[in-house]
C-alpha cells in the first residue's frame, strides 16, 4: 500500500512536470505567447498532488519511514556501540550500488529504450542528492567535487529526456498543422539527436569519478 502511495505522489508531480514542459516546448515551436505558462500547476494537477500527498496510505507509510529509522538506530546501538560506524557503512554500501548502476548506465546508454534512460536519469539524480545528504560525513570538498560532477551529467540527460518526453507529446498533434510548426518540430528532433550525443561525455565522467565514501 505504501509502494501504491508514493507512486501516486510521483505519478502526479510527473504529470505536472511533463506537461510544464510540453507547454514550453510547445509555446518555442509555434513562436505563440498565448501558449506559454508560468510552469506552476493547474489547478486540477495542484489538487491532484495535494490529494496525493495528504492521502491516508501515503501519511501512513512516512510514519512507516521514521518508524523504520528509529528501529535502525536501536539496532545500531545494540551491535556493540559502533553506531556512527555501522551508519557509515551501511551508507557507503548505498552509495557504491548506486554508483554501480550509474557505471553500467553509461556503458550502455546508447543502447538502452526509452525507460531504461529515464531510469539511468533517476539513478543519477538520486546518487547526486545522497551525496550532498551524508557528504559532510565524508569530507565536504571531495563529496561537493563530486557532487559537480553528478550534476552535470543530470543537466545533460534532463535536458535530453525534456525533449524526448516534448516530442512523444507534441509530435502527433503537430505533424498534422502548418508547415512552420512541422519545420519547428523537425528541429527539435535534430537538437535532441544533438543532445543524445551530448551525454556521453557527462555521463562518462560520472561514472568514472572517484568514489570519495572509501
Amino acid at each position: 500500500e505504501g509502494q501504491v502511495a508514493r507512486d501516486a505522489v510521483f505519478h502526479a508531480l510527473g504529470a505536472w512536470r511533463d506537461r510544464a514542459i510540453s507547454d514550453a516546448l510547445r509555446a518555442r515551436l509555434t513562436g505563440s505567447e498565448r501558449e506559454r505558462s508560468d510552469g506552476g500547476p493547474s489547478a486540477d494537477e495542484a489538487r491532484s498532488i495535494v490529494d496525493a500527498v495528504r492521502s491516508k496510505p501515503f501519511q501512513s507509510a512516512l510514519l512507516d519511514v521514521v518508524g523504520a529509522m528509529l528501529v535502525a538506530a536501536d539496532r545500531a546501538r545494540a551491535e556493540g556501540g559502533a553506531g556512527p560506524k555501522v551508519v557509515r557503512r551501511r551508507i557507503s554500501d548505498r552509495l557504491q550500488t548506486l554508483r554501480r548502476g550509474v557505471r553500467d548506465d553509461a556503458r550502455e546508454f546508447r543502447q538502452l529504450d526509452a525507460a531504461a534512460r529515464h531510469a539511468a536519469r533517476k539513478r543519477v539524480k538520486r546518487l547526486r542528492y545522497l551525496v550532498d545528504l551524508v557528504g559532510p560525513l565524508y569530507g565536504a570538498r571531495r563529496a561537493k567535487a563530486y557532487s559537480a560532477v553528478l550534476g552535470e551529467a543530470q543537466q545533460a540527460l534532463g535536458t535530453y529526456l525534456d525533449l524526448v518526453v516534448a516530442l512523444q507529446a507534441l509530435g502527433p498533434a503537430v505533424a498534422e498543422t502548418d508547415l512552420s510548426s512541422r519545420a519547428g518540430l523537425e528541429r527539435m528532433r535534430e537538437e535532441a539527436a544533438v543532445a543524445l550525443k551530448r551525454c556521453k561525455g557527462p555521463l562518462n565522467r560520472a561514472a568514472a569519478a572517484r568514489p570519495f565514501w572509501r
